[in-house]
């Protein structure tokens, strides 16, 4: 994944707690540095608050004399723990802190019954901050490295406070618990973060589908193009109580969803398209948005548990590159974001009280296409009518090579649509045929029909290379390259092998534009020799007056005889 495009949701999946035997002291006026190590660039907020107070013995490493800290109600969370039914602090069918009735008793418990990063201690983190008072041992913000500085020895508790909205795509830390000396505390980072890719292929050199992640591609109009989008689910996602997960997409009005071919599935591949609500509405600019949604993504996998700490989810499906496809680099986009809980220890849901939701940065990929122009012209450079052209691809059967710059594949031909006559639009000086959305490949161009009295032209053959890339600020390039020449076809079991020789690069080719032009020319007919004409009449002319004449003196002689 690109490093710019990809942001850590970070989320602090440290519950940490000490037994009470360990690191404390009696001085109340001592002070503390708590350092949380922050990897996120987002700036967090931490709250610390005492739990616990005591006497430190150092010969025997234990903390005497507990009493509720000045950060914590210490009669309401000792009921809030003794009335838990939560099965982690259930133990021989009994309350783990059933017959505690100080703060010191509680102390104990922890210290003899209860394991750091286990369940148990999740659930004692969340009943604390629940009863927590408004007394702060300390608090700072940071990126980095957050330093709380504190006074006493004791038990304290860190939360993060940080508003979802202050954040651009952080989630808050679950609680942390920790028995204070000058203490480290090393977070771990987290990543909720999508991240779409479309297919890209050229049909005159490839035959499989590309398998690495593409930002971009090219397509023909009227092809189906594979997207796929992949959620990463946040590294502490099995601490949350409830998770919203929302894939929004939107389509813009180039492409058409093909709603028959969504699938939805985790890292192992099991089908979780049932977890999901999928809708589809009219968006800004004629686009699409395909929202794909699951208000509690806990409860929906409860029965399979297919879902685990920073699993991935992808979303699969085809859509059309339809006939209001942009032509040229402006491209046809396709962008995504997840909605995503932010709060682990959040137990909010339904409408009423959501648990705080925050956005991905958005993903986006673009797809481009082309048009190609054929300009009509006699042996004078003049526009001429009646010409028609018919396009082909050709359809690679195997993969091609390049054999000392040439481009060589076994394959067919296939035309592109129907004849196309080229004609003088209103205002037009020339005539023109026309093809709209096109991609890369190799193409042939044969006249079909021919203008009368002239000769057809020979066949042209060229190359399109599209090279295309989305840049680190999201914005797209795209550079268009035509190869024009001339290809040596052979027949080959139903197959044509063509060699295409690579001349110069073509003149007109307006990349923006994403338009390559062509002129074709027709050479008149040549006149050759006949018979008939203005010369054999002239000969029918003198032998008349021949015939004629040789009458005349046949007549002549007969009188002279006569009158003899």
């Amino acid at each position: 994944m690109r490093a710019m495009k990809k942001y850590l949701a970070v989320v602090l999946a440290l519950i940490m707690t000490l037994a009470l035997c360990v690191t404390a002291f009696a001085d109340e006026n001592t002070k503390h540095t708590i350092t949380i190590t922050n990897t996120t660039s987002e700036t967090h907020t931490f709250e610390a608050y005492q739990v616990f107070k005591g006497e430190w013995d150092e010969t025997s490493k234990t903390l005497s004399n507990v009493e509720w800290g000045a950060g914590v109600n210490g009669t309401a969370l000792l009921a809030a723990l003794k009335a838990s039914t939560d099965s982690s602090l259930i133990s021989d069918t009994k309350n783990i802190f059933a017959d505690c009735a100080t703060a010191a008793d509680v102390a104990k418990v922890l210290g003899e019954s209860v394991v750091s990063n286990s369940a148990a201690i999740n659930v004692i983190a969340e009943i604390i901050g629940a009863n927590l008072t408004g007394t702060k041992a300390g608090t700072a913000s940071g990126t980095n490295e957050v330093k709380i500085e504190v006074t006493g020895d004791g038990y304290y508790f860190v939360k993060d406070v940080t508003e979802s909205g202050a954040l651009s795509y952080d989630t808050r830390s679950d609680y942390i618990l920790k028995v204070v000396d000058d203490v480290k505390i090393e977070a771990k980072d987290s990543t909720v973060s999508v991240d779409k890719t479309v297919d890209d292929v050229n049909d005159s050199t490839e035959t499989a589908i590309a398998t690495s992640p593409n930002d971009t591609g090219d397509w023909d109009i009227n092809d189906d193009i594979p997207y796929a989008l992949v959620g990463t689910l946040p590294s502490n996602y099995e601490s949350f109580k409830t998770f919203t997960f929302t894939f929004t997409d939107t389509l813009s009005k180039g492409l058409t969803l093909k709603e028959d071919t969504i699938e939805i599935k985790d890292e192992q591949g099991n089908n979780i398209k049932a977890y999901f609500t999928i809708t589809k509405a009219a968006g800004a600019n004629d686009s699409t948005v395909l929202t794909i949604a699951c208000a509690d993504l806990k409860a929906a996998d409860a029965t399979n548990n297919y879902l685990a700490n920073g699993e991935k989810i992808t979303v699969s499906y085809k859509a059309t590159l339809n006939e209001n496809a942009v032509i040229g680099d402006a491209g046809n986009p396709n962008t995504v974001t997840i909605t995503y809980s932010t709060d682990p220890n959040a137990t909010g849901s339904g409408t009423t009280n959501p648990p705080p939701t925050n956005v991905t940065p958005e993903d986006k990929v673009t797809v481009f296409t082309y048009q190609l122009n054929v300009n009509k012209v006699d042996d004078k450079n003049q526009p001429l009518a009646g010409a028609k052209f018919t396009l082909y691809k050709l359809t690679a059967s195997e993969a091609a090579s390049t054999v000392e710059g040439k481009t060589v594949a076994t394959g067919s031909w296939t035309a592109v649509g129907s004849e196309v006559e080229a004609t003088k639009a209103t205002g037009a000086t020339s005539y023109t045929a026309t093809w709209t959305g096109l991609d890369d490949g190799i193409y042939k161009l044969v006249e079909t029909t021919t203008p009368n009295g002239y000769n057809t032209a020979e066949p042209v053959y060229f190359e399109v290379v599209a090279a295309h890339e989305e840049k680190a600020d999201g914005t797209t390039t795209l550079t268009l390259t035509i190869y024009d020449g001339q290809a040596t076809e052979t027949a080959t079991a139903g197959t044509t092998t063509v060699t295409f020789t690579r001349g110069g690069e073509h003149e007109d080719v307006t990349a923006a534009a994403g338009v390559i032009s062509t002129t074709v020319i027709n050479n008149p007919g040549a006149v050759l020799p006949s018979t008939g004409g203005k010369g054999t009449t002239i000969l029918y002319i003198v032998g008349t007056i021949l015939v004629i004449g040789a009458g005349v003196v046949l007549v002549a002689k007969r009188r002279v005889g006569e009158e003899d």
